[in-house]
């Protein structure tokens, strides 16, 4: 069985990052510096672990108050798990902390590629948006946060 836990400690984060970089279409070292990431999630963000004697998984969102909303920045899972409802949990931890804060929609961006991830997402009930971003390699999705349907 494994925990979740909330923290915002930058050297955790990186630490998970790094270990897990391959979980992401592209990798994130191939379009990001890990340490500058992992500290803009640590200042900015709000990070969420899941964890048995080791952190198996993570998330990191970001809210903006003014509007309601909040953008998803990342969610990966250890391989070992994948597959084992830990990335559902997480997110369903992730859009019931912002349903009680308020939030009314959860924003995300995925590679086109990611076909995993896009079917992941579907299946939560996130559809697409109709943008992407400026060299078409990813989509933005998005979901209504209802409590109605927890």
């Amino acid at each position: 069985m494994f925990k979740l836990e909330y923290c915002n400690e930058k050297q955790r984060i990186y630490n998970f990052l790094l270990k897990n970089d391959d979980c992401f279409t592209p990798p994130l070292s191939e379009r990001i510096n890990l340490k500058d990431y992992s500290g803009k999630l640590s200042s900015k963000g709000h990070n969420i672990f899941a964890y048995t004697e080791k952190d198996i998984g993570h998330a990191c969102f970001y809210i903006n108050n003014s509007d309601k909303v909040s953008f998803l920045s990342s969610i990966c899972v250890d391989d070992n798990f994948k597959g084992k409802i830990l990335a559902k949990t997480i997110l369903r931890e992730v859009e019931l902390q912002l349903m009680l804060i308020g939030v009314k929609e959860l924003y995300l961006e995925v590679n086109w590629l990611n076909k995993r991830a896009i079917s992941f997402y579907t299946k939560n009930g996130y559809i697409f948006v109709d943008r992407s971003n400026r060299n078409n390699s990813s989509r933005y999705m998005f979901k209504k946060l209802n409590r109605d349907i927890y």
